[in-house]
């Protein structure tokens, strides 16, 4: 019998929403040919490793990180620690033969993802990024939408994108005390948040051209490093434009995004798409086009349409509809079948890329057109 074995390094509140996921793929018997066990985890504070084992029924907690790439039995990596740590973990990990799964944001610069696809590559071993919602069935279904009715909806005119978060250091469900400090995170709500809102635009949009961006510090948790307000504007390959804000704010407990997409003869808008439910995760998903009646998406619809298209895997609970445990599904069927990875480093080093374009704009004071007043 095929065995995979999963070492953790990290064991803090995304740590745990893997665990989870992982468990429910375990419990599930969603692969009855594959033995997969939770066999590891450290973390710098051994009391949340102990926890951590304790609450997933995972081996063992180790001491000392090293013992995890020693473990010749454990042949996969989960990375889930604060982003600065994510590039020695996994240059680590891959020298010692493991597969990996790495957290986004995956490094501070494009350069350091540069040696971390390198480093794999050396290693042959397969890893996969945390862009979650790549694996979102509404995601998925409006680019099927895109694609499929290209004809119909006509030339792609614009987008908008907005994503807000509370500060994710106020207490709230996505609270890291770490994303306040330069030093582990780097920067604020465009790097650690919206990295999955600058992914899914190459993902429905195709690649980006030009753009042009302002990025503030509004709050006095900024320190002028962690930015919590960013707009950016795009030019398409293809000829159409877009925009993005990402924020963070102190609106309790808020956490939505909202897309609007206009082509020449319709238009597709998703509100107030809320992460992380097993229920109602939008208000409305609706498309208008020309000469017909507005449709309203059903999300039930969309989710058995995306089990669908994934192969109808045998899930504990189908029903409660989870992008994180899609995630882990399509990382384990790749180690399992020998499958290429993705979302991979080089999907994610190119949305690194657009992002360290935003704030180089914005670093150079490459300011639109003054208007005079």
């Amino acid at each position: 019998m095929q065995k995979i074995r999963i070492g953790f390094i990290g064991a803090g509140l995304i740590a745990h929403g893997h665990a989870l996921s992982l468990r429910s793929l375990i419990e599930g018997n969603t692969f009855p040919a594959v033995d997969v066990k939770l066999a590891g985890v450290y973390d710098s504070e051994s009391a949340k490793a102990s926890v951590f084992a304790e609450q997933h029924a995972v081996t063992t907690a180790v001491s000392d990180v090293e013992e995890l790439f020693a473990d010749s039995a454990i042949n996969v990596i989960y990375i889930c620690t604060p982003t600065a740590y994510h590039k020695s973990y996994f240059l680590r990990a891959a020298a010692a033969g493991k597969h990996i799964f790495v957290e986004k944001p995956l490094a501070f610069s494009t350069s350091e993802i540069k040696e971390m696809i390198a480093a794999q590559k050396k290693a042959g071993v397969a890893a996969q990024v945390g862009l979650v919602l790549r694996f979102e069935p509404i995601f998925w279904y409006i680019k099927q939408l895109i694609t499929r009715q290209r004809e119909v909806f006509g030339s792609l005119l614009h987008f908008h994108f907005r994503s807000d978060q509370e500060w994710p250091l106020c207490g709230s469900f996505h609270d890291s005390q770490w994303r306040a400090d330069p030093r582990e995170a780097f920067a604020g709500c465009l790097f650690e948040h919206s990295i999955h809102d600058v992914d899914l635009i190459r993902y429905l949009f195709g690649e980006v051209s030009e753009l042009s961006a302002f990025v503030n510090y509004r709050s006095d948790q900024s320190a002028g490093q962690i930015e919590d307000a960013v707009t950016a504007n795009f030019s398409l390959s293809d000829g159409g434009s877009g925009n993005l804000t990402s924020l963070y704010h102190r609106i309790k407990g808020r956490d939505v995004r909202r897309l609007e997409i206009i082509f020449e003869r319709a238009a597709i808008i998703l509100d107030d798409y809320t992460p992380g439910g097993f229920t109602q995760r939008y208000r409305e998903l609706a498309v208008e086009i020309s000469g017909q009646k507005r449709e309203r998406l059903e999300q039930a619809a969309i989710d058995r349409a995306y089990y669908e298209s994934v192969g109808r895997p045998s899930l504990l609970l189908p029903e409660m509809v989870s992008a994180y445990r899609y995630q882990a599904l399509a990382f384990l069927r790749s180690l399992i079948k020998r499958q290429p990875v993705f979302p991979n480093l080089e999907a994610a080093l190119q949305a690194h890329r657009l992002i360290e374009s935003i704030y180089s704009f914005a670093r150079r004071g490459q300011a639109l057109h003054k208007v005079s007043v």
